[in-house]
């Protein structure tokens, strides 16, 4: 039976782009000439989830269906660290700036952080119901909103064993993006809306309708200008986004 490949999750430098598939591949690719660099078969089981580059460039860091993190350093293509906690699919995942540490969120309602040089786990936060979607990480490295299927977003510090705050929704949430002050999150999931909130009153401030479907991934531009959008609807949108 053949079975067609499509990218999950991609991350990328001024140099390259990682992919990683539904087949449970990584793939390389060189930004200008559109080459593909190299490829790592079997990277997880039942799908490449989550993918995050160093900033150094050394290493990735995969998240797969199976809960697993893994990381791979990109010059001998090895894994070098295989991390084992969640329980389940391993939906998003974000490197601190200095690349030890790692922060995963899953379908299991964990959120769970980590030291690489170590490979250990160092914190573990959990949700009531439902598991976690998407995450955000505020430029302090302790404060964490987090979003997911109990369609609630919750502010997280990772010092404290509890939430700080939670606010309810009205649809399912599985993107979102800080930018780069802090003051402003991007949200979009089922409700095929794309909201801006203000972060510290946690109220939404503007809304942009015009995906068909669910959107899946957003992001800030880094100067905070713009936000960029991909829905199921295979579009991608561009909003102006005024302060």
């Amino acid at each position: 039976m053949f079975m067609r490949a499509y990218p999950l999750t991609v991350a990328a430098s001024e140099d390259i782009i990682v992919a990683g598939s539904n087949d449970g591949k990584l793939n390389c690719w060189d930004v200008y000439q559109g080459q593909n660099l190299w490829h790592i078969d079997n990277a997880h089981k039942g799908g490449v989830t989550a993918v995050k580059l160093s900033s150094n460039v050394r290493f990735v860091v995969s998240g797969g269906a199976e809960g697993e993190l893994r990381v791979w350093e990109i010059k001998t293509r090895d894994m070098v660290s295989n991390l084992k906690e969640h329980t389940a699919r391993v939906h998003d995942l974000k490197l601190f700036p200095n690349d030890q540490y790692a922060i995963s969120v899953s379908r299991d309602r964990c959120l769970l952080t980590w030291d690489l040089r170590a490979e250990k786990r160092l914190t573990a936060h959990r949700e009531r119901h439902g598991g976690i979607n998407c995450m955000a990480v505020a430029s302090n490295q302790t404060t964490v909103i987090t979003a997911g299927q109990e369609k609630t977003m919750t502010y997280w510090d990772l010092r404290m064993a509890d939430p700080v705050r939670s606010i309810e929704l009205d649809e399912e949430v599985h993107t979102m993006s800080l930018s780069s002050d802090d003051q402003l999150l991007a949200t979009a999931g089922t409700g095929m809306l794309v909201k801006v909130w203000d972060v510290n009153a946690g109220a939404v401030r503007s809304q942009g309708a015009g995906h068909s479907r669910a959107v899946q991934r957003l992001s800030f531009a880094p100067d905070n200008k713009q936000i960029v959008s991909v829905g199921l609807d295979h579009a991608i949108m561009v909003w102006n986004c005024y302060t």
